[in-house]
């Protein structure tokens, strides 16, 4: 199948056959036109500023041009040319794309009503019914129609129900209420089998021990006729005196069992158990995220994301395994059999005890941990961000193992470190183990349950997708949402996901709240290692130019250590702020650096509003030489 515009918008909107998705998919992983395409599609089509095409102008369009070619009806030379000026045109290309996705979530043809169409044939005439004139010039009487003329568009006066109708229903429901009614106040009466003797008078239990009664009555008195026991006697013992417990000793509290691990599908190696929110698998074909529900099977290979706030618990083999925020791994066993092994690429893992004392294979940084588990307690496993202001990163993130209790170990190549819980191991890039000192556990792996603050999160951020559509379209809308924490985790979540060339743009919107997620997320991104920071070089390049992109890396990194700067760093920091020759995205990030670094509030400057007169405060205080340190002004 050729890959063209319209099969690209049928593969993004899913409406092509599994056979042709799969073609389409490898067409695009191995075109990086068609890549770049369809990220262009991605970006053009959440842009706000884009209106219609107009009706005149380079970008002008006929409409039924439109929507001849969504409908396939055009012939090949105006399709090629159409094709030809969307990929020219953002306003033509956000027009077809988002037409074509709209079409496409309605799922098949709009039903128009019969009397609908007919007002419409009735309201526009045709030329056939312009009456010629006669030879002597009179125009002919128009005959009368056919068919009766509909009437003005109004709704029709509905008919009167019959009094059975509109009276019975209410009728029934009264009468039900007299019977239930009546039955009640039966029910309360004495029952015909008890007579009407007296209740016996009390009787009085005393000492240590009451007789039992001789004989057991055929039949239990009513609830009034029980018999009452006197209250005890007040306790007139001294103080000091200890009164002995009466009455049946209370049972002793256990701890409630472990729940039991949801069964793995056959030929699965793992299943998902529940998710308070969204969690997604990568489609390779499609070369996207797709939803997976509670009982969806996994399989080895599966790349498996949790978004942050949300936390999803799978079963991977015999063992409950817990994604905690934003986590991803790839499941590298093959057999349901095997011990638990994923590749653990950022976030934060809780495996609890399994079925036997199986050990655990984490992958990172390209080495493999082999972990041995104790028979009780947790591990928790965490891929830490390695960022800090000023410092590229050297390595990649390093790996932390977390014991509750019991004896563990871990085994990276013929290096072993053991470890007596509650403690910490730390695994770097090179493979090296070591023991930390510090023997707290993180709340995040001590804490059962989310807190009541992070589950009302997850429910409002939860809210806001929809099932029917795909994750990424909803997550790309609330980047824009009114909340700002719903904002912050969507552009957390496209961060996880991968697809920087959407959280670029960000970067340069007037939105100080935005832009301040999208740096934040980049920066934890840039601390994953090397890998990650070639990613957003190559991003930002794509973005803003290599001249634009290579200043907005080393302003994201930290353009210099904030404990030591050069007065020529800072000096090159006012310079970027310039409101004449930089863009936003440098102003902000330059007035970021100069607040880290010093300590000093904006001075009046406004990235998105910049003018002479905040320049020119940073300015002087340059040329005064009164740009220091934070640290260093506190040592003066």
């Amino acid at each position: 199948m050729r890959l063209t515009l319209r099969t690209l918008l049928a593969w993004l909107d899913d409406t092509l056959p599994p056979s042709q998705v799969r073609e389409i998919g490898k067409q695009v992983s191995s075109s990086p036109f068609a890549r770049e395409l369809v990220d262009r599609i991605h970006r053009v089509t959440r842009q706000r500023r884009y209106t219609v095409p107009g009706k005149s102008g380079p970008e002008a369009t006929d409409p039924n041009v439109v929507a001849g070619y969504v409908d396939n009806d055009l012939e090949p030379d105006q399709v090629a040319e159409y094709e030809k000026k969307c990929l020219t045109s953002d306003v033509n290309l956000a027009e077809v794309a988002a037409v074509h996705q709209i079409l496409s979530l309605l799922g098949q043809k709009v039903h128009v009503p019969a009397d609908v169409k007919s007002r419409m044939y009735f309201l526009v005439k045709g030329r056939e019914s312009i009456v010629p004139p006669r030879a002597n010039g009179v125009a002919e009487r128009p005959s009368e129609p056919v068919t009766r003329p509909i009437q003005p568009w109004v709704a029709p006066e509905p008919p009167k129900r019959h009094w059975v109708e509109r009276f019975g229903p209410a009728a029934a429901c009264v009468g039900l209420i007299g019977l239930l009614s009546w039955s009640a106040y039966l029910s309360l009466g004495p029952s015909s089998d008890q007579g009407v003797a007296s209740p016996p008078a009390p009787v009085a239990i005393e000492g240590p021990a009451a007789p039992k009664p001789a004989a057991v009555p055929a039949k239990a008195p009513p609830v009034e006729e029980t018999v009452e026991a006197e209250a005890p006697a007040p306790d007139t013992r001294k103080p000091d005196v200890p009164a002995e417990k009466s009455g049946p000793a209370e049972p002793t509290k256990t701890a409630s069992p472990a729940s039991t691990p949801t069964a793995v599908p056959p030929g699965a190696i793992g299943v998902v158990e529940k998710s308070d929110g969204l969690l997604l698998r990568f489609d390779a074909d499609k070369q996207s995220w797709e939803k997976l529900a509670a009982g969806a099977s996994l399989n080895g290979g599966d790349r498996v994301l949790c978004l942050a706030p949300f936390r999803s618990r799978l079963v991977i083999g015999k063992s409950p395994v817990t994604l905690l925020g934003e986590t991803e791994i790839r499941l590298t066993g093959k057999a349901v059999a095997d011990p638990v092994s994923l590749d653990l690429a950022e976030g934060k893992v809780v495996v609890e005890p399994g079925e036997g004392a199986t050990p655990l294979r984490v992958e990172f940084a390209g080495h493999t941990a082999t972990i041995a588990r104790p028979s009780r307690g947790v591990v928790g496993l965490e891929r830490r961000s390695a960022w800090a202001f000023g410092h590229r990163p050297e390595a990649a993130a390093a790996l932390a193992i977390f014991s509750s209790e019991g004896d563990a170990s871990a085994t990276i190549g013929a290096s072993t470190q053991g470890l007596s819980g509650p403690g910490q191991l730390v695994a770097d890039a090179s493979g090296t183990i070591h023991a930390v000192a510090d023997k707290a556990m993180p709340e995040w792996l001590t804490a059962s349950d989310p807190s009541l603050k992070d589950q009302k999160l997850a429910e409002q951020f939860n809210a806001r997708f929809a099932a029917d559509r795909p994750a990424l379209s909803d997550i790309v809308v609330l980047t824009e949402d009114e909340s700002p924490v719903v904002r912050k985790f969507a552009i957390q979540g496209l961060k996880a996901m991968g697809d920087l060339s959407l959280l670029m743009p960000i970067l340069g919107k007037n939105d100080p709240g935005a832009r301040q997620g999208a740096v934040a997320a980049l920066r934890s991104y840039i601390g994953l290692g090397p890998e990650a920071l070639r990613h957003l070089r190559q991003a930002l390049d794509e973005e803003f130019g290599p001249e634009v992109g290579q200043v907005a890396e080393s302003l994201l990194v930290g353009r210099t250590p904030p404990d030591s700067p050069q007065p020529e760093a800072l000096k090159r920091l006012v310079d970027l702020l310039s409101p004449r020759d930089q863009p936003l995205v440098i102003r902000s990030l330059a007035l970021d650096n100069l607040m880290t670094i010093t300590g000093r509030g904006d001075q009046g400057y406004d990235p998105d509003k910049a003018d002479e007169k905040g320049y020119n405060a940073w300015k002087t205080l340059s040329a005064r030489g009164e740009l220091k340190p934070a640290a260093a002004k506190k040592g003066d």
